[in-house]
């Protein structure tokens, strides 16, 4: 019986209150209808890359080697390499978004201004990329896809084919810095073999030039046919090929620092 007076009691004071239930409520419901309506839809595109983490053997090719002990610090590199200044700086010139509003104008005051019927000023000067490059962070997510070596780089922005072109700005600028890097790294090893085979080729003519000059010298010990001579001979040609290889060695470390 007391339930059903509470309740009772409750739908009176409904009836009794209705008046200022409308006119608190109906503003506050109207308020968040233009609130909802008045936000953009927005869009997130994603995109996937693969690290391979297997280090390649520059004079073997074809055996490719995995340290799986550091596959993970190597993927979780990878990530931060993404999200670093320098490649979405790249992206941002790219994508020409320094004359782009949606990324050149704070979005918060952009929309007051707007509500309030005032035109909100582009940034310019040294201070347009900075301000553009933290509205470009807040709008990139790059994430490590579980265990797994993928790496999701997504982009969310007002326009569908927008946020889709950013993301696959975004993986082709990062990958374009990792080729460049590796072909850096393939030219500096070319000069360092360049000059060991050079040092090596040296050698190589010592050793013929030593060869030659004992065969000359020791031609009337070969028609004598004496054995002991020309053993002691070839002992003597022996130390000498030694000495001449290990002076050549030295000259390939010394080039090598």
């Amino acid at each position: 019986m007391n339930d059903v007076a509470d309740v009772r009691m409750l739908i009176g004071l409904a009836h009794r209150q209705a008046r200022t239930i409308l006119l608190v409520g109906l503003p506050i419901f109207l308020l968040s209808l233009v609130i909802v309506f008045s936000f953009t839809p927005r869009y997130t595109a994603q995109s996937l890359v693969l690290v391979d983490t297997s280090s390649k053997n520059l004079l073997d090719p074809d055996a490719a080697t995995s340290s799986g002990l550091t596959d993970n610090s190597r993927v979780e590199g990878e990530v931060r390499i993404i999200q670093s200044d320098a490649v979405l700086l790249e992206a941002i010139r790219n994508g020409k978004l320094l004359s782009d509003p949606e990324f050149a104008l704070n979005r918060f005051n952009g929309r007051l201004l707007s509500a309030a019927g005032l035109a909100a000023d582009t940034p310019s000067g040294d201070a347009a990329p900075g301000e553009v490059l933290s509205a470009f962070k807040d709008a990139v997510r790059v994430r490590r896809e579980g265990l797994t070596y993928l790496i999701s780089v997504g982009v969310t922005s007002d326009d569908a084919d927008k946020a889709a072109r950013l993301a696959n700005l975004g993986t082709t600028v990062y990958l374009r810095k990792q080729v460049e890097a590796k072909v850096a790294n393939t030219v500096s090893a070319g000069k360092i073999l360049e000059h060991q085979v050079t040092a090596a080729r040296d050698v190589l003519a010592q050793n013929e030039r030593n060869l030659y000059l004992f065969v000359t010298s020791h031609s009337d010990l070969q028609a004598a046919g004496s054995l002991s001579q020309l053993r002691l001979a070839d002992a003597q040609f022996g130390e000498t090929t030694s000495d001449a290889h290990q002076g050549g060695t030295g000259a390939v470390y010394r080039r090598r620092s």
